[in-house]
């Protein structure tokens, strides 16, 4: 018996298209996919908050001690540091996290630095909100826009890829201290004598 062959190419479309919606997620489950994995998301989310406000609420209060060796190792981080070759004797932050500018601007008022002696400066992207960046940092040090020093503009590069960029960007603030050797001589031994402390440590 003979078949006409367009009825088998016909049964043969059939089963290739029965098999590609079988492996393929069909049109109703993508949405049902991606609310899933929505929640999830928010799920993640809300566990991450829960054990950083945990890892916060053990903090308590904060000592002198204690801040003192946090900004210590944080201007101690910025680099630049004296050499016998090259002195480099003074204090400057530079950061572009506002948390930590905070936590250093609290230990130049442990180190008893008044803070007419401090001098800011804003460096920023030309493709930044400037005058934006200069009034939240300004904002953030308790310091009027005027006493800021010049701006300084970093020209952009097309070739480099930076998702930091746009209005929300605001930059670096470098803090100055003015006549800051004495200081920096004060922290550079509390420096060593905790590097000291801590190989004597027993574990």
């Amino acid at each position: 018996m003979t078949h006409a062959p367009g009825k088998y190419a016909d049964s043969e479309g059939l089963r290739e298209r029965a098999v590609a919606l079988r492996r393929a997620p069909t049109e109703q489950a993508k949405p049902a996919a991606r609310k899933r994995w929505e929640h999830e998301l928010a799920v993640r989310g809300e566990e991450r908050q829960r054990t950083k406000a945990v890892a916060a609420g053990r903090i308590g209060t904060t000592t002198d001690r204690e801040l003192f060796m946090t900004g210590g190792a944080l201007r101690r981080a910025e680099g630049a540091e004296d050499k016998p070759y090259a002195r480099r004797e003074n204090v400057q932050f530079v950061n572009s996290d506002p948390n930590v500018v905070r936590i250093s601007l609290a230990w130049l008022d442990v180190l008893g630095v008044d803070r007419e002696r401090l001098r800011y400066r804003v460096v920023i992207r030309v493709t930044a909100d400037v005058e934006g960046a200069e009034n939240r940092w300004a904002d953030l040090a308790g310091t009027g826009i005027s006493q800021l020093r010049q701006t300084t503009i970093k020209e952009h590069n097309p070739r480099t890829i930076r998702r930091n960029a746009g209005e929300n960007h605001r930059g670096c603030l470098v803090i100055s201290v003015l006549r800051g050797a004495g200081s920096y001589r004060r922290v550079e031994g509390r420096w060593s004598g905790t590097v000291v402390a801590a190989e004597q440590r027993t574990p």
